[in-house]
């Protein structure tokens, strides 16, 4: 072995001996993705990686619905808040003095729903959206929240639905929430109840008890149409019970047009 060959071997053993010890005196790295919590599979963008997926691939229709179906739907009976008044508000003192009076409404009615175990998933403007365990819940807080906004002079009309709902998540809470029942009860809450009314949806209806103490029905059922379909839907009637310390109830006022009218 020449002695060059056994300066280069040389070389290597310290080198290695080096790179030894190093990682011996090196503080141990974790693995960061260790640490990470587990991926969140009911995001908006995995409903929609799988919807693009159906789309492209029709013959896989039935196994992504049942994939969909597992991972994103819930059951839970949903509310649809809507607060009467910000049209005109808007329109007399501004629309500075109308968002100020929807915060002073959130103010009141959101610790309304968490004490219900209700769960905030979308606020617009003057609606407030949420889930609950049970329809038992969402009424109670609908009631006991038209009694707390009632001494500031607000009013709200409360749409409930109940059944099968797809659940988006974000940051480990829900951000949005898809389903027939989500569309019945948006219409009941931002259209058809009125103020102080609380409106439930066949499928909500038949998950109560709906006979007060003393022997009478708490609830009028009406026939409506929405979208071009008969359905059955029902208004609680305002008893001291429900609706103890509210104002009393009167139809709705007639909102000025905020849309410019043109001449025929």
């Amino acid at each position: 072995m020449t002695f060059k060959t056994l300066a280069i071997a040389f070389g290597l053993l310290i080198a290695t001996g080096i790179s030894l010890i190093l990682g011996w005196a090196a503080p141990k790295q974790v693995n960061s993705a260790a640490q990470q919590p587990p991926t969140q599979l009911n995001t908006a963008s995995a409903l929609e990686q799988l919807l693009r997926q159906r789309l492209q691939h029709p013959e896989t229709a039935e196994a992504i619905d049942a994939q969909i179906h597992d991972q994103f739907v819930e059951t839970h009976a949903i509310l649809v808040l809507d607060s009467s008044g910000f049209s005109r508000i808007s329109h007399e003192q501004g629309i500075i003095s109308a968002l100020a009076e929807i915060e002073r409404m959130r103010g009141a009615v959101l610790p309304v729903i968490a004490a219900h175990q209700g769960s905030v998933f979308k606020i617009e403007v003057d609606n407030v959206y949420a889930v609950f365990p049970t329809v038992e819940l969402a009424i109670a807080a609908s009631n006991a929240m038209i009694r707390q906004v009632a001494p500031l002079q607000k009013h709200v009309s409360i749409g409930i639905g109940y059944g099968e709902l797809i659940m988006i998540s974000r940051d480990n809470h829900y951000s949005d929430v898809y389903g027939e029942q989500m569309n019945l009860a948006s219409k009941l809450g931002e259209d058809l109840a009125g103020r102080d009314e609380v409106m439930l949806t066949e499928a909500a209806f038949q998950q109560i008890d709906p006979v007060v103490a003393n022997g009478e029905a708490n609830w009028d059922l009406l026939q409506t149409e929405i979208s071009g379909l008969q359905i059955s839907v029902y208004k609680q009637r305002p008893t001291p019970h429900s609706l103890e310390g509210s104002a009393p109830l009167h139809p709705p006022a007639a909102l000025p047009s905020l849309v410019p009218q043109t001449g025929g």
